[in-house]
C-alpha cells in the first residue's frame, strides 16, 4: 500500500494530533489528520503498544473521537484512505489524563430545558440580569432605537459587479444590521418586554432568512465569509429569543 505524505502545505489545514510520541492529557483524544485527495472516507485504527487492536472506525471527515476511555499507557494509531496508508505512530496517555467521553448530539439536545429562552440565558435569569446589568440595558435601549430607525436591508449584490470595495462596505454595514440591530431587538424583546422590538426583530430575521444562503451569503464562498459568519453567529441566539413570537411555519 502506498504511503500518505501527511505534510501541511498551508495555514488552513489542521495540525495532526497526537504527534509522534506525544503525551496526551485527555482521554479519549481527538485524532486529527490531513485530508487526502481522492479519499471519500478514512479508516482509523488504535492499538495497544503490544499490537492489540482496541478501537477502529470508518469516518468521512479527517477527524475521529473514540467512544471509549483509553487508559494511561502507550498506543499506536494508523490512518487509511484513498488506497493509502499513513503508517503507525505512537503516543502516550498520561497517568493524570482527564477522562471525558464526548456526549452525542442527541444527549446534549435532550439535556436542554424545554422552556425558552435557553441559548444565552434561561427565563429564571432575567430578573437578575435586569437588576445587575443596568448600564448594559441602557446601551441596549440605544441600539434598539438605532435598529428601529434603520430600513430593512437589501440582499447583497457586490458579487454581480466584482467591486471589492463595495463588498467591504456591504459587510461592514451588514454587521450593524445583523450583529448589532437584530441581536439588540431580540434581546430587548425578552429583557425589556419590548413588543415593538420583538416584532421588528422577527421581521428582520425572516427577511435575512429569505436570502439565498449560497453565493454571497455563504460562509464558504469565493468572496469571503463575513455575511455568512454574521448569520451563523447571530441566528441561533436570535431564533431562541424570538421562539414564542414565531409560528411553527416561520420556525
Amino acid at each position: 500500500m502506498n504511503i500518505m505524505r501527511q505534510i501541511r502545505t498551508h495555514g488552513g489545514q489542521v495540525f495532526p494530533f497526537p504527534r509522534p510520541d506525544e503525551i496526551v492529557y485527555e482521554t479519549p483524544p481527538v485524532f486529527l489528520w490531513l485530508k487526502e485527495a481522492g479519499a471519500e472516507y478514512y479508516k482509523i485504527e488504535i492499538k495497544k503498544e503490544n499490537g492489540t487492536m482496541i478501537w477502529s472506525a470508518e469516518v468521512e471527515r479527517n477527524a475521529a473521537v473514540p467512544d471509549i476511555i483509553l487508559p494511561p499507557g502507550r498506543y499506536s494509531w494508523n490512518i487509511y484512505g484513498g488506497g493509502l496508508e499513513r503508517g503507525e505512530q505512537f503516543f502516550n496517555i498520561a497517568d493524570n489524563a482527564v477522562c471525558f467521553l464526548r456526549p452525542t448530539a442527541d444527549e446534549v439536545l435532550n439535556g436542554l430545558p424545554a422552556e425558552r429562552p435557553r441559548h444565552l440565558f434561561c427565563g429564571n435569569d432575567i430578573a437578575l440580569l435586569r437588576k445587575m446589568r443596568t448600564s448594559e440595558l441602557e446601551t441596549l435601549r440605544r441600539n434598539v432605537r438605532l435598529a428601529l430607525a434603520a430600513p430593512l436591508p437589501l440582499p447583497p449584490d457586490f458579487h454581480l459587479t466584482g467591486d471589492i470595495l463595495k463588498y467591504r462596505e456591504y459587510f461592514g454595514a451588514h454587521r450593524d444590521t445583523c450583529d448589532r440591530n437584530l441581536v439588540a431587538l431580540a434581546l430587548a424583546s425578552v429583557l425589556l418586554d419590548d413588543d415593538k422590538a420583538g416584532e421588528h426583530a422577527k421581521k428582520l430575521m425572516l427577511t435575512l432568512c429569505s436570502w439565498n444562503p449560497d453565493g454571497p451569503c455563504s460562509p464558504d464562498w469565493v468572496w469571503g465569509d463575513e455575511i455568512g459568519l454574521s448569520h451563523a453567529r447571530c441566528f441561533p441566539a436570535v431564533y431562541d429569543l424570538l421562539w414564542t413570537r414565531l409560528s411553527e411555519k416561520e420556525r
